[in-house]
């Protein structure tokens, strides 16, 4: 079965909202569970998995805060739209300084509310 360890990792990710980190964690135990032959747990973690990245609610929380766009007052459209890419930081090849930058970025987003 899997360690207390990634049990808490993963529960500290959701908490963070760290949704990446939480995939990520979430694979590691998918793998840890293929690596003790215990195929019917990953697979049925791998579905799981496989359904909350396509619930796009769920792996972007913060979406919930678009959920009333405001409209323009002359022609009746949305101002804006969301659009969330399936693509991740990590499959993105940067240079490291690039990548530092952008995860401050994100971090600094993620504290938002309580700064």
């Amino acid at each position: 079965m899997v360690r207390a360890n990634e049990i808490i990792e993963l529960f500290k990710r959701i908490a963070n909202k760290d949704n990446e980190g939480f995939i990520n964690t979430s694979l590691k135990i998918i793998n840890s569970e293929k690596s003790k032959n215990h195929y019917k747990l990953a697979n049925s973690l791998t579905s799981l998995l496989e359904q909350i990245q396509d619930n796009t609610a769920l792996v972007e929380p913060w979406i919930e805060e678009f959920s009333t766009i405001p409209l323009d007052r002359d022609r009746m459209i949305e101002l804006f739209q969301v659009n969330v890419s399936k693509k991740s930081l990590s499959d993105i090849i940067l240079n490291i300084e690039t990548e530092k930058i952008i995860r401050k970025i994100l971090e600094e987003w993620k504290e938002r509310t309580y700064l």
